[in-house]
């Protein structure tokens, strides 16, 4: 697999997500994301919060011993809003240097796409500060797994 890889600008963005500690062996549970897009949805809309952008996954920290990430999963939102929900939280990305990639296909070839952009990163001598996933056409709006497009951005400083 080869995918285009690009340095760009990316944020500031703020994100409504809800924040887990995961195994990574768990982060495609099916459960996990629909439990999380079903309520970070419901939230925004609850409170008049204007959702901005694609479905996205935030990967902020990566224990490899442990074999365990935190992660926030849910949308890009317009403004600065506050959560009132324990479960809930407001991310803000501030702008930042990153690489980013297109990758196309099934979630599960993602981790090769993953693979050579820190390969990349490694070359350039950059470290990252944090991963974020946006997933702007998915089996909601295209079934056929080769439709589906996923937006990487390894941010650095």
């Amino acid at each position: 697999m080869s995918c285009e890889i690009r340095e760009t600008t990316f944020g500031p963005k703020s994100y409504l997500i809800v924040r887990r500690e995961v195994k990574m062996e768990n982060i495609s549970d099916k459960d996990l994301w629909e439990k999380a897009y079903e309520k970070t949805y419901g939230y925004a809309k609850e409170h008049n919060i204007k959702i901005v952008g694609a479905g996205s996954a935030i990967y902020y920290s990566w224990d490899m011993e442990k074999g365990v990430t935190g992660m926030g999963i849910g949308f890009p939102v317009e403004g600065n809003p506050e959560s009132k929900d324990e479960d809930i939280s407001i991310y803000r990305v501030k702008e930042s240097k990153a690489i980013a990639a297109l990758h196309r296909g099934a979630y599960e070839k993602l981790k090769e796409t993953h693979g050579e952009v820190m390969q990349y990163m490694t070359k350039q001598g950059f470290d990252t500060t944090l991963t974020i996933e946006e997933y702007t056409v998915s089996s909601m709006e295209k079934p056929d797994q080769k439709d589906w497009e996923t937006n990487i951005f390894y941010l650095h400083s």
